[in-house]
């Protein structure tokens, strides 16, 4: 259950952050946000749970509302694991790929709701977690561009909102094919805007550290690089009756490449 005690005390410290650093792009967005969350959480307890979380599988009256200088974000955050829309996306995807169950796992960037998922569907798979600045993980100091590890060392790889961090994304794909194994895959997602096919290059990436927003064209760069790409949209992921809505952004993808 939302606690009006904590929400209140996460607005404040967004809108606090704001006023400080003179974000007023973000102030309006986290001023809705914050206020949202606390009118979700007073009235929480009155109400049918409506929203479910497959990364943590809770089921709650309400996702948390996020806001920074770009948008304001509906429902976005599970209040029980953190869980954002692409998270929750591969969530959904993953019991059908993990068929059979990968022996060997290589996690990029590792986050919270994926691990927990990963713990529950394949909990005998060796799991490595790296990262290029963290400390927190199995290979520190691993950069993407150019990889430590031998070829086709890992039965599936999870590359989670990293490539547009990558100065050449181009060299990371290569890289996340050379270390998947033969009939492995590699999971994929990226921030795109997919009514637009060229990708925008940005040259300032003090903001959120990307070096592009992605377009369709992606599907090429992968392709450069994967013997077959499937392009799974989140609109189309959810069958049957869930036990409440995973709040997916309709429009995101999730790629998926398989070596050979």
């Amino acid at each position: 259950m939302l606690s009006v005690r904590s929400e209140a005390s996460r607005a404040k410290g967004w809108i606090g952050t704001a006023v400080a650093e003179r974000d007023g792009r973000s102030l309006p967005r986290l001023v809705a946000a914050g206020g949202a969350n606390v009118t979700a959480a007073a009235i929480d307890r009155w109400r049918r749970p409506g929203w479910w979380c497959p990364c943590c599988e809770h089921v709650t009256g309400a996702f948390l509302w996020v806001g920074n200088q770009l948008r304001l974000s509906r429902h976005a955050v599970c209040p029980g694991c953190g869980a954002r829309s692409r998270h929750r996306g591969i969530a959904l995807v993953l019991p059908a790929l993990l068929d059979p169950p990968p022996g060997r796992i290589l996690h990029f960037a590792p986050e919270a709701p994926i691990t927990m998922v990963l713990d529950r569907l394949v909990p005998d798979a060796e799991v490595i977690t790296t990262d290029l600045v963290r400390d927190d993980v199995d290979r520190p100091g691993e950069d993407i561009q150019a990889l430590g590890f031998a070829d086709g060392e890992f039965d599936l790889v999870l590359c989670n909102h990293v490539l547009e961090h990558v100065p050449d994304d181009a060299a990371a794909v290569a890289e996340l094919a050379r270390g998947t194994a033969r009939g492995g895959l590699v999971v994929i997602t990226v921030p795109g805007d997919w009514s637009r096919r060229s990708t925008v290059a940005f040259s300032d990436v003090s903001f959120n550290g990307h070096h592009r927003d992605y377009g369709t064209e992606v599907i090429d760069l992968l392709g450069s690089a994967f013997a077959q790409v499937e392009v799974l949209v989140l609109g189309d992921l959810v069958a049957g009756d869930p036990p409440g809505r995973p709040g997916l952004r309709p429009d995101d993808r999730i790629f998926v490449g398989r070596p050979s």
